[in-house]
């Protein structure tokens, strides 16, 4: 009741009209809501067992109320232990990685006869270098980014 008194005393004045609705509509209103359904609508030793059954669940709903609060606090101790039990049962897991090769559809024949050596290479390899070279080109010219040429070496041909 005090928590009520202080509520009321430095709410503003919207909230204090509000409040005083609604602690009237639930202590007046409901209290002839249950005296004129047990007065009229039941008779005798009935209306005996009706008003302890509303009484007990009013009793009932303010015992209750206390274990909202603590329902969300159990399910949340109940859930982190689940998380820390999968936590360690999945702690030292190793995950395995299947790496399936590749398959090379297209397989283009060189033929080196100075040195007489065969090499097989993708044709993908193949556009992707005469493309780099193109980039090269562009940007450094047709006669700039050959090998050997950058740390002052000369190349002639064997």
């Amino acid at each position: 009741m005090i928590y009520i008194i202080m509520y009321l005393a430095y709410a503003p004045r919207s909230a204090r009209i509000f409040t005083a609705k609604i602690i009237l509509l639930l202590n007046v209103g409901l209290f002839f809501l249950i005296l004129l359904s047990t007065l009229l609508l039941s008779k005798g030793s009935k209306r005996l067992k009706v008003l302890g059954w509303i009484c007990m669940c009013f009793s009932a709903s303010v015992f209750a109320a206390p274990l909202s609060i603590i329902f969300p606090n159990v399910l949340g101790f109940a859930f982190g232990a689940v998380q820390m039990f999968l936590y360690v049962v999945y702690k030292y897991m190793v995950k395995k990685v299947v790496v399936e090769p590749a398959v090379l559809e297209h397989i283009v024949a060189i033929d080196v006869q100075k040195a007489g050596v065969e090499l097989q290479v993708p044709a993908e390899a193949i556009r992707d270098s005469k493309e780099a070279v193109k980039a090269n080109e562009e940007t450094n010219g047709p006669d700039k980014g050959k090998k050997g040429e950058e740390d002052g070496l000369e190349i002639s041909p064997a």
